[in-house]
């Protein structure tokens, strides 16, 4: 299966007016995609050829999402191999360190699917539980075999039992734990679906 998740940090009460608000969920959901390193590959291509469009190259911008709304983080691929090296369950497990596949509440849909949100003091916990996995004791827990039998998201021991395997998921632990600790420095929640 080949999803990734996006994180996009929101104050509470933002997300409660989004849950509310099924338009402008859709519209935060689509504009993350727009925000896309991939997207701003297409953008700069396009104002390269009409610098007019310069305006709203900066308008859909990562940075100005961020600035507006909070940070955002693209998980990738790699949100399923976090959950169960946090939790040791494929699905579920013990709050805080579940929240990415687990626990929270459903704030509604948009064309891609199911969002999930959760709470600025959710956010904190989650972040504080994740100070105790850092990238040595993640390697610890880290053994592709057993991942693979789980039937981890795109998990393949031919390619994740390597070291660019494991430095993969080191990566991502990071970027994961900057997300949440810029989050948590704004008191914010997040809002949570898969691509």
């Amino acid at each position: 299966m080949g999803v990734c998740m996006c994180l996009q940090a929101l104050n509470d009460e933002k997300i409660d007016e989004l849950s509310r608000n099924p338009l402008e969920l859709q519209n935060i959901v689509s504009a993350f995609a727009w925000a896309s390193p991939s997207m701003a590959q297409v953008m700069a291509g396009m104002v390269q050829r009409d610098p007019r469009l310069a305006d709203l190259a900066e308008l859909i911008s990562r940075q100005n999402l961020t600035k507006h709304l909070g940070p955002q983080l693209d998980l990738e691929k790699s949100f399923h191999g976090l959950h169960y090296l946090f939790t040791g369950s494929v699905q579920e497990g013990e709050e805080p360190l579940c929240y990415l596949l687990h626990k929270g509440r459903g704030i509604g849909a948009c064309n891609i699917g199911e969002v999930k949100a959760i709470s600025g003091d959710q956010l904190a916990a989650f972040e504080a539980a994740l100070q105790a996995i850092d990238k040595k004791e993640l390697l610890r827990r880290y053994d592709a075999k057993p991942m693979a039998e789980a039937e981890i998201n795109v998990f393949d021991v031919v390619c994740c039992d390597t070291e660019d395997g494991r430095e993969y998921f080191c990566e991502k632990l990071v970027q994961l734990k900057e997300f949440l600790k810029a989050a948590s420095v704004r008191k914010q929640g997040m809002i949570i679906w898969l691509t």
